[in-house]
């Protein structure tokens, strides 16, 4: 079976965060978390470790 976009629109992943007062205060949780986040979205789409990215930083996790 292959998941395709459409798929994945219909149960998207939601990760809930506390209320912040600014931007930097929300990244500064987003950093702590990236990683288990990251990596629980790997095993989604793929479920050999090995193969996944080795780098896993919040910048590679945010695309920035």
């Amino acid at each position: 079976m292959v998941i395709g976009l459409e798929d994945l629109k219909r149960e998207p992943t939601i990760y809930l965060l506390p209320e912040y007062d600014t931007e930097d205060e929300a990244c500064g949780s987003m950093r702590e978390y990236c990683s288990e986040i990251f990596e629980e979205q790997l095993d989604g789409w793929y479920r050999v470790p090995s193969a996944w990215p080795v780098d896993r930083t919040f910048d590679a996790f945010t695309g920035g």
